[in-house]
């Protein structure tokens, strides 16, 4: 990205005063305000502008944000229409595609099997799916962490072809394996990353194969009845009782004129998009089946969110392997992604990719929040932005520092490690202690200006829009937006410029 995103950023400051009341004074919610009551109503008034402001600069019929602070009931707010034809608005209560957020189900599901001893994460597939010659160079771990090598079925024409002639049409996971196995690998597994359905399709069939249960029915036994997932399906494989959302697709789209082709007269563009549920089928398709095809609601995946990440639903173990990360997959674990949002503090979650429907589902466990966005339009605008700015206001409302807190004098200290986690950790514990930590603005410029880590300087950035002073750190940060290499970093000090002087 060239130059500053065009973004007009709601400034902090008029959000900060409506959060800090309905948080009590920047502090955890009060018992008496929990739920949909007065402290509910002001949270929803402060986090409104936010999801405003990401409509209307990304141009999507519509976009829903909900949040679950702590053991909160979740605050629902959104902008915009749900349904064109029909006229619905938006509320943040509907069911939707969920996409590829199916593939932390998967993925802890199989983790759960290596717990009971019925599968070795290092095996080579072939062991579980004799069939699927791939499968002999390729490990469970290397499809879970996308590093098997296999490509993506879609990339071959003929295959699109057949998905998107009869959508409606039910894939067997044998026939989804043959067609992988007839294409070439991307890439020696174990050598690079490449995020592919292909890896979750064949993990699901391992899956299946291990249990001898099909996918939809070991889901809801070992996660969708023993939490209460009431709303929350595995389309194409079991009746969705209830209608979801529209989804678009824009008319200029890479598989806009594959679809057209082949349901030209069903389909047809308004808000600039495709209309993906005049073609029949589409929505609950199963040619990417155990990679996509969720559909849930927000009270049941923030629910899952918090579950799996604070670990009720993994052993220790396992969790520890669904969130380790290294430098040839960078933030991406086993079914799960870590986050690195401008505060600095890390959060997990999964992107919920899908034809016409984008989501983003994150759980700090440095906040306990649960967040979910989801918009109604596919491949048009990036999520992460606004859950960034989501998180950063959060923090910024729980500045305070607590018994035990490192001084700022140990903190500068830290910004000069060696290790770049601790230097970025370092910068967001600074920024918590706001205009106390004033002194540490000079040490934060020069990692904004020279650190090699992006991930550094955007907590710097960040870290710099909390403690000031403006005099001082203004420029830097104008600079940073405009010159920075890396996005988030453009987007970190965007977001810290509009805070600074209130």
């Amino acid at each position: 990205m060239s130059g500053v995103k065009n973004r007009n950023l709601v400034a902090r400051a008029a959000v900060l005063p409506w959060l800090c009341v309905a948080l009590v004074a920047c502090g955890p919610l009060a018992d008496a305000d929990r739920g949909e009551g007065a402290g509910a109503d002001e949270l929803k008034r402060a986090l409104q502008p936010l999801v405003d402001e990401w409509r209307t600069e990304n141009g999507v019929p519509g976009v829903a944000l909900v949040v679950a602070l702590r053991d909160a009931e979740p605050v629902a707010v959104a902008a915009g229409i749900a349904d064109l034809e029909a006229e619905l608005r938006m509320t943040g209560q509907e069911l939707f595609d969920a996409g590829s957020i199916i593939q932390t189900f998967v993925a802890a599901a199989l983790l759960q099997l290596v717990d009971e001893g019925k599968l070795d994460l290092d095996e080579r597939v072939t062991q579980y799916l004799p069939a699927f010659s791939p499968g002999a160079r390729i490990t469970v771990r290397q499809l879970l962490s996308h590093t098997s090598g296999l490509p993506d079925l879609g990339d071959n024409a003929g295959n699109l072809e057949a998905f998107f002639r009869e959508p409606g049409r039910r894939w067997s996971l044998a026939e989804l394996l043959d067609l992988a196995a007839h294409m070439p690998a991307s890439f020696e597994p174990g050598t690079a990353f490449h995020d592919t359905g292909t890896d979750f399709v064949v993990a699901a069939a391992i899956l299946e194969a291990v249990t001898g249960s099909d996918l939809a029915s070991e889901l809801r036994r070992r996660f969708f009845e023993p939490l209460g997932l009431r709303d929350t399906y595995v389309a194409g494989l079991e009746e969705v009782p209830q209608s979801f959302i529209s989804g678009y697709l824009p008319c200029g789209h890479k598989l806009a004129p594959t679809i057209q082709a082949f349901h030209g007269d069903r389909v047809f563009c308004q808000w600039g998009g495709l209309d993906l549920d005049s073609t029949p089928g589409l929505q609950v398709a199963t040619f990417n089946t155990g990679a996509s095809g969720l559909v849930s609601g927000a009270t049941d995946l923030l629910h899952w969110a918090r579950a799996l990440y604070a670990g009720q639903v993994l052993s220790p173990a396992m969790q520890q392997e669904m969130l380790t990360f290294d430098a040839v997959r960078g933030n991406r674990g086993l079914g799960s992604e870590q986050f690195l949002p401008p505060t600095g503090d890390v959060a997990w979650g999964a992107r919920g990719d899908s034809l016409g429907v984008e989501s983003i589902l994150l759980y700090s466990p440095s906040q306990d929040v649960a967040l979910l966005a989801f918009a109604n339009a596919g491949d048009v605008g990036n999520l992460t932005y606004l859950t960034d700015s989501v998180l950063d206001v959060l923090t910024g409302m729980n500045a305070v520092e607590g018994p035990g807190e490192r001084t700022v004098a140990e903190l500068l200290v830290n910004l000069k490690d060696e290790d770049p986690a601790v230097r970025r950790e370092a910068a967001a514990a600074l920024g918590r202690k706001g205009t106390a930590a004033a002194e540490a603005a000079p040490v934060l410029i020069q990692l904004l200006a020279d650190d090699s880590d992006w991930q550094v300087r955007q907590a710097a950035a960040t870290a710099m829009g909390w403690t000031g002073p403006e005099s001082l750190v203004a420029d830097p940060l104008r600079a940073a937006a405009l010159h920075d290499p890396h996005e988030r970093v453009q987007w970190a000090a965007q977001l810290a410029l509009s805070g600074l002087g209130e």
